[in-house]
């Protein structure tokens, strides 16, 4: 996990303890960071800036873990009141959550992906 994470799970932890507004600002810019980043980088990925590529060679527990993480870090959001933020923050988690579903079902087998030659006539 990076650094941000962990100061998330931090914020998480100090919030369980420690519950009021100042801890859910924290979880909410975290969050807000998390997402802010990730439409970014989808923005550059669809105006052809970046080229995407699959690494399938992370572990399922850090991963889900990551992906409970966030669950977490929404639902405080939303008991709090801070609706505003959790639908800022849904598109990135659901659409993290379909990318985690897919990567773990071509880690185990499930479905194969195969690399298509651009220059094969067959296709």
């Amino acid at each position: 996990m990076t650094p941000l994470m962990y100061g998330l799970l931090a914020s998480i932890l100090a919030f369980i303890m420690w519950p009021g507004e100042e801890t859910v600002m924290i979880v909410a810019a975290i969050m807000s960071l998390f997402a802010t980043i990730f439409y970014y980088y989808v923005t550059t990925v669809m105006m052809t800036l970046k080229d995407i590529q699959f690494n399938f060679d992370g572990q399922f527990s850090e991963m889900w873990q990551i992906r409970t993480v966030l669950l977490m870090a929404m639902s405080i959001l939303y008991m709090q009141g801070q609706i505003e933020v959790f639908y800022y923050i849904m598109p990135f988690f659901v659409i993290g959550l379909i990318g985690d579903i897919f990567s773990t079902m071509i880690m185990i087998g499930y479905i194969t992906l195969e690399a298509s030659d651009p220059d094969d006539p067959e296709d």
